[in-house]
C-alpha cells in the first residue's frame, strides 16, 4: 500500500501484520480520490476504523488541512503512528485511540468535518450504527460528505436520518458508498 499522490506520492505505507486489517487496493483508492479531489483543498477529515490511518494521509497528501483517525487495536494505532511520522504529518493529525462508536459519541473537534471516512471490518457490520451515530454529531456541516467502504453484500440504505446516497463505485468484494448530507426539509422527509 502507498499514497498515490501528493506530497507524500510513492511512501509505501506500513500495514499491521494481522488478518482483521483489510487495506483498500489502491485501484479502489484511485477512483475514491478521482470523485473527491474538488473537496480535499484544506478540508477537515475523519477517519473511523482507520486500520493504517491511508484514507487520512492520502487525504493530508493531497491537501488536506486535518485528519482525526480513530483506531481501536494498539497494533494498528501504532503502524498508524508510523505512517504519520514517516509521511511527515505529524502536526497535520491526530490518533485517538479507543472503540469508535464510544469516541463518536463524545467526539469534540476543533473545526466542523467536511469529508467523513468509515471503513469498519466487514465481519461486523457496524457501519449503519456508526452513521446513526454520527448524525447527533455538532461537527457536522451541510456540505459534509460520508464515504463507506464496505462488502458488497452488506447492503447499506440509500437514506439514514439526514444522510442521503449519492453514489457507489464498486470493485471485487468491496463497495464505497457516497453520501451527502441532506438539507432540512430533506432530513425530515427520511425520518
Amino acid at each position: 500500500m502507498r499514497i498515490i499522490a501528493g506530497s507524500a506520492r510513492g511512501r509505501r505505507l506500513k500495514t499491521p501484520n494481522d488478518t482483521l486489517t483489510r487495506p483498500t487496493s489502491d485501484r479502489l483508492k484511485e477512483s475514491l480520490f478521482s470523485i473527491l479531489t474538488p473537496y480535499l483543498d484544506q478540508a477537515q477529515v475523519l477517519d473511523v476504523f482507520s486500520g493504517c490511518g491511508a484514507f487520512a494521509l492520502e487525504s493530508i497528501s493531497r491537501g488536506a488541512a486535518f485528519a482525526t483517525m480513530i483506531e481501536l487495536r494498539p497494533e494498528a494505532a501504532k503502524v498508524i503512528r508510523d505512517n504519520v511520522i514517516y509521511c511527515g504529518f505529524e502536526a497535520q493529525t491526530q490518533l485517538i485511540e479507543g472503540d469508535a462508536l464510544l469516541w463518536l459519541k463524545m467526539l469534540r473537534l476543533p473545526a466542523p468535518v467536511d469529508l467523513i471516512f468509515l471503513d469498519p471490518p466487514y465481519q461486523l457490520e457496524m457501519a449503519e450504527e456508526a452513521v446513526r451515530v454520527i448524525a447527533d454529531a455538532n461537527w457536522l456541516k451541510p456540505s459534509t460528505l460520508l464515504i463507506i467502504e464496505h462488502h458488497k453484500t452488506e447492503a447499506l440504505p440509500q437514506q439514514f436520518p439526514v444522510w442521503q446516497r449519492y453514489r457507489q463505485v464498486r470493485q471485487g468484494e468491496s463497495v464505497i458508498s457516497f453520501y451527502r448530507y441532506a438539507s432540512a426539509t430533506e432530513a425530515e422527509e427520511l425520518q
